[in-house]
């Protein structure tokens, strides 16, 4: 009865998602995909933030509880399949999963015909190396910054990173979260976040500054899985500081390095000093 509650669930999500997704296309059929991106609407902008957030967590989420509750047939329990859901390699496994299923995803929601014009859009471009370092000094001493003030401040660790070392203790499944957290996470964000979101709030009448501010503020709010108020603060911090990257440069790439550079300082902090 569990599982089978568990996957209506899912399943009924899946249809309400694709239901808003079929509404908002059907908007725009007569849309022109031309090289010159027309603003979309706030609402179409929300429901496709919301579609890229959530869609593919729903539809794996689906998957994965109609597959489990087909091998564990008779020993099914919500307790159980909570448990397995919420092992942290297994958890940061589907989680990757679910970010490559976004992709295409992100593609539709660009509303341009050729991956090149997805990337033009996203601000996708060359790096040159002297910038990079130079920002990812910055992106250093902001670290150091917030590290201190959490030193001074006496900020305890959050329990989900707590978590995630006490479950990772094989070499393995360190790997698997550094390729996730430090590699798949930054990439998957920033193409949304600070690419495909800024983006489309900077054709609106938010412009600039809009786009830096609700795209940080979403950034934010995402990352519901932490307790601490201080916690939302710094990831404020950090997300104000890559919109302004994505601001200055233009260019996503460095958004991405230094995103990547955050969450590996995080990860080496994680497993080394605490």
């Amino acid at each position: 009865i569990f599982y089978t509650l568990r996957c209506c669930r899912y399943f009924l999500l899946t249809i309400l998602l694709r239901m808003i997704m079929n509404s908002v296309t059907s908007m725009d059929r007569e849309y022109n995909f031309s090289s010159q991106q027309k603003p979309l609407s706030f609402i179409k902008i929300i429901l496709w933030t919301v579609a890229l957030l959530f869609l593919a967590q729903i539809v794996l989420g689906f998957l994965v509880g109609l597959i489990y509750g087909i091998v564990n047939a008779k020993d099914y329990s919500e307790q159980s399949f909570e448990q397995f859901i919420s092992y942290t390699p297994y958890m940061l496994i589907f989680s990757m999963a679910s970010s490559l299923l976004t992709i295409p995803l992100l593609k539709r929601a660009t509303y341009k015909s050729t991956w090149k014009e997805c990337f033009e859009f996203w601000a996708i471009k060359p790096i040159v190396k002297k910038e990079l370092m130079q920002w990812l000094v910055i992106s250093l001493s902001l670290w150091i910054i917030i590290t201190v003030l959490a030193r001074l401040i006496e900020f305890p660790i959050e329990q989900f990173m707590l978590d995630i070392k006490d479950s990772t203790q094989g070499s393995w499944a360190v790997l698997i979260v550094f390729l996730v957290i430090c590699i798949v996470a930054p990439i998957i964000e920033e193409l949304i976040f600070r690419g495909w979101l800024f983006g489309q709030l900077e054709l609106t009448r938010l412009g600039n500054i809009g786009a830096i501010t609700v795209s940080t503020f979403v950034f934010t709010v995402i990352h519901y899985q932490y307790e601490q108020l201080a916690t939302f603060f710094f990831v404020f911090v950090v997300g104000l500081f890559l919109a302004i990257i994505r601001s200055k440069t233009k260019n996503l790439g460095y958004c991405i390095f230094a995103h990547m550079f955050f969450n590996t300082l995080a990860m080496i902090e994680l497993y080394l000093f605490v």
